[in-house]
């Protein structure tokens, strides 16, 4: 027994051993893998703090800018200059006077030393006017497609096409470029803030250390870089002003490369001494383990000194031991395909929901024993009048689980019949057969069966069902088949017996830009476009296509999600609050055309309803403008204050407003009070709640959100004038 004990011995112990080094080294990996996660955490988190003090101080040069930008829109001077240079008119000397000290004042106003210089070019015009003085061009600046703002890098010979020899023209800088709009009006030219490109490579290279490189980009473009630009390693910032500008850091690798350290020194050390005490802990017990071998043996009454390696005779004593092995193994078979879909898991976990535990509970899915079975869902459609419907569905159910049970009577002793409910309209029907061959032509005898049951024409009662199948774990997918195959309704109609076909195509017809057409008829009241593409819907996929299962789906979809988005874009338009609910499942073509019809109606008779009427041009139209100008910082302004004061209705002044700024009444009024709120937090040292009652406020929470609208900032993170 000395040397069966020492191979058996032998193995058991290096069996621990061996798993105590694989643990070992999977130690070793994961405290190696943790320090240099650290180490890059680390790293990662300096650049990101780094970008985020290099963005911050960036950002609030582009809000200077901004607000310059600001500024000169709402500039009368500026105003008046452009329609004398409109009308040909000679520019009065006062006027330019003033232009020229307005943007003198908001070149020095805006504190800063990075702004070269504020540039203002009419369009049209051959002359431009910045900070410095007036610049005269060869030929006149016209406006090009690119409009709204954005960040360029270059001069303003490149930018504006012009071959101007002055200074501000041929040098480069980084330039921040906006329309020029009188009020948020239409684009009357470009305004220009120059900023040095030195300053701002001076402002980044202070937060870096040497060896970093960095990029500035605008809408994908690099505008300016410094440093190493060869690394592997990118930590990318947006700006918060505006999501085009980003950052992008080039970091210095020897950050992330991984040095020993005194805590990884330390953690390989604990894990080593850990391995010899678990190499003690498998010698103590791979003896205390062995002794139940020899226990076994004298227990199967084999002479262990004739053994060399005794673990085959072992086992076949052990295995003569075993009583009812045979009646074991059947039990496992018998339950086999129930675990290999899970249904045993579920219910040993607890994660099986009430209907399928209380079916399990009846024994009808797990007592499907014979070799075939065929899943339909059995479809109520009530057709009558009587307002107690549901009592009618559960009448209605009743006789149908009585013609299943005469049915399974009728029927091979064997052969089983399981119904159980789906939903209100809806039951299951699973045939558990050994005579597949059979199964189809019994559904057509039920359906039979069941439709003279009802014996009325209040109820049509449609059968979808799958394909005959063998594995228990196809049940699930056969369920899904057979409600798929319910579709057919669509094409076919209520009343009959539709099998699934695998079809591996799901093509329809649906036309291109349907919701943009569908919206343009909407509001164009145009009832009898909307009825052509539904019956051009029906005709392409009813008759000209062989449209599957699938198809139908995704051809519902599609119209639903179309006249949603249409909805709401009308909606939009004309302020309606129209919601249009998703139809119930299997329904006819003609039902489904009805309804979208019965929406399309509904939405057209809003349309009309709510449609602005096109005012004329009235005498008063510029004594209002004017009056709302003068008077917008009045708390007490309003709508009806204006049409009492010039005799006008509320909806002339919203036309009025809308057609000839562009915006609305209320979007003109915020915009002038946010423009002046703006020039006291430049030019005073009031307080905000002062700024507010002079801009038109009394409540500072409104004048707050007005502010973040417009600005994009609070008004606390505006930068004051010191």
């Amino acid at each position: 027994m000395g040397k069966l004990r020492s191979k058996t011995f032998q193995r058991m112990f290096l069996s621990y051993v061996t798993m105590i080094v694989l643990c070992f080294c999977a130690y070793s990996a994961v405290v190696i893998h943790e320090t240099a996660v650290l180490k890059r955490e680390k790293a990662v988190q300096y650049y990101e703090q780094k970008s985020s003090e290099i963005l911050h101080e960036i950002d609030s040069q582009i809000v200077t800018a901004q607000s310059i930008l600001a500024n000169i829109n709402g500039m009368a001077s500026m105003n008046q200059l452009y329609h004398s240079v409109k009308l040909g008119d000679s520019v009065d000397s006062y006027v330019l006077y003033q232009v020229m000290q307005d943007i003198r004042g908001q070149k020095t106003g805006a504190g800063t030393q990075e702004i070269y210089s504020v540039v203002c070019l009419l369009d049209g015009y051959d002359r431009v006017y910045t900070s410095e003085g007036v610049i005269r061009l060869e030929y006149p600046f016209m406006l090009n497609d690119k409009k709204g703002s954005y960040l360029s890098e270059g001069s303003l010979n490149q930018l504006t096409g012009q071959n101007s020899s002055d200074l501000t023209f041929t040098k480069d800088f980084l330039i921040y470029v906006d329309d020029y709009r009188y009020r948020s009006g239409t684009p009357r030219g470009r305004i220009c803030v120059l900023f040095d490109r030195s300053r701002f490579s001076r402002i980044v290279a202070s937060y870096l250390e040497e060896g970093d490189g960095w990029k500035i980009s605008f809408d994908g473009k690099t505008l300016l870089e410094g440093g190493k630009q060869e690394t592997s390693r990118q930590i990318r910032a947006v700006s918060v002003i505006d999501s085009r500008m980003s950052l992008e850091i080039l970091e210095d690798r020897s950050r992330f490369r991984l040095e020993p350290a005194s805590i990884l020194s330390l953690a390989m050390c604990m894990g080593v001494a850990v391995s010899i005490l678990f190499v003690g802990l498998a010698l103590f017990y791979a003896n205390r383990f062995y002794a139940p071998i020899e226990r076994i043996w004298k227990m199967i009454g084999k002479d262990r000194d004739e053994q060399d390696d005794g673990f085959q005779e072992l086992a076949a004593g052990v295995e003569n031991l075993m009583a009812e092995r045979d009646g074991y193994r059947n039990e496992v078979l018998t339950i086999s395909p129930y675990a290999e879909t899970g249904m045993i898991h579920s219910l040993l976990s607890g994660e099986m929901d009430a209907g399928k535990l209380g079916r399990l509970y009846r024994k009808d899915i797990l007592s499907l024993e014979n070799m075939f079975f065929i899943v339909a869902v059995i479809n109520l459609y009530y057709e009558g009048k009587d307002k107690a419907v549901g009592e009618r569905m559960r009448q209605a159910k009743e006789i149908i689980r009585a013609c299943v049970k005469n049915q399974g009577k009728q029927q091979r002793e064997k052969d089983r019949y399981i119904c159980f409910e789906r939903d209100a309209a809806d039951l299951y029907l699973v045939i558990n057969t050994d005579h597949g061959e059979d199964a189809e032509e019994t559904i057509y005898q039920f359906y039979q069966n069941i439709s003279k049951s009802l014996g009325n024409e209040d109820f049509s009662v449609t059968i979808g069902v799958d394909e005959i199948k063998e594995q228990i774990g196809d049940l699930p997918r056969s369920c899904q088949n057979a409600v798929t195959a319910l579709n057919r309704i669509l094409l076919e109609g209520r009343g009959g017996v539709y099998f699934y076909e695998e079809n591996d195509s799901n093509a329809y017809y649906f036309p291109k830009e349907v919701t943009r057409q569908l919206a343009e008829n909407l509001s164009e009241e145009r009832l009898d476009c909307l009825k052509g593409f539904l019956d051009d819907l029906k005709q392409k996929n009813m008759v000209e296509l062989d449209i599957s299962n699938r198809g139908i789906e995704l051809l519902l979809d599609d119209l639903y999600v179309s006249t949603v988005k249409a909805v709401w874009r009308v909606n939009s338009t004309f302020g309606l609050g129209i919601h249009v609910e998703k139809l119930p499942p299997y329904l006819t073509f003609d039902e489904v055309e009805e309804y979208y019809c019965h929406v399309y109606e509904i939405v057209i008779d809003e349309v009309r309803a709510n449609r602005p009427e096109e005012i004329e041009p009235g005498a008063h139209d510029r004594e209002i403008i004017a009056y709302v100008d003068q008077n917008f910082s009045d708390p007490n302004i309003s709508l009806t204050a204006i049409g009492e004061h010039f005799k006008v209705s509320t909806k002339y002044i919203t036309m009025l407003f809308k057609q000839t700024t562009g915006i609305t009444y209320l979007q003109y009024v915020q915009e002038r009070r946010i423009a002046l709120a703006v020039h006291e937090l430049r030019h005073t040292d009031a307080s905000f709640e002062e700024i507010a009652r002079r801009s038109g406020y009394s409540n500072m929470l409104t004048f707050r959100r007005n502010f973040k609208s417009i600005m994009g900032m609070n008004p606390s993170d505006f930068p004051r004038q010191p």
